[in-house]
């Protein structure tokens, strides 16, 4: 009797921890995609007054702790070797810091336009480049809100509704 109860709050727990968790990424994703528009406009900063290296801006991006944890950043400043084009690498980059982000495809995908034309065109054409990227990623951010506004609590009362149904079923 002991081990039943026991395994029905453990099942309960579970279910309460999986609504919980399903909540909490869609709260991680506005704030990644926050941390990428502030990053955007700190590569825009930098192409704008300083000219800025790409290995050397990416490195200040991965040292600074708002930006680091995204691990974009790092991953790609790693993998500029000079032998492979900034954008091949800032898509690898991508790829390497999917188990790190809660982003969606499109969210990935204003990303790798931002990519292909990152370090590729003049001062002017980055700068464009910069801005269309903010604008798509602000786009994105306001439906991040809007899903973390609407999902968020159904996620968190379906575990528990979850775990109290299988309370009721169990007992």
């Amino acid at each position: 009797m002991f081990l039943k109860v026991v395994g029905m709050i453990l099942l309960f727990l579970v279910c309460v921890g999986a609504g919980m968790f399903a909540a909490q990424k869609l709260v991680r994703r506005a704030s990644q995609l926050e941390a990428l528009i502030g990053a955007v406009g700190f590569i825009s900063t930098e192409i704008r007054y300083s000219a800025t290296q790409m290995n050397v801006l990416l490195a200040r991006l991965d040292a600074m702790a708002e930006y680091g944890r995204l691990k974009i950043f790092g991953f790609c400043g790693a993998g500029l070797d000079g032998r492979r084009g900034l954008s091949s690498v800032w898509e690898s980059a991508l790829e390497q810091s999917r188990p790190y982000l809660s982003l969606e495809e499109a969210d990935y995908e204003a990303l790798r336009v931002f990519g292909r034309s990152l370090g590729a065109t003049d001062v002017e054409g980055q700068l464009a480049n910069c801005e269309n990227c903010r604008a798509l990623l602000t786009q994105r951010l306001g439906v991040a809100r809007e899903d973390q506004r609407r999902r968020g609590k159904m996620y968190s009362s379906l575990g528990v509704l979850t775990g109290v149904f299988f309370l009721i079923l169990l007992i």
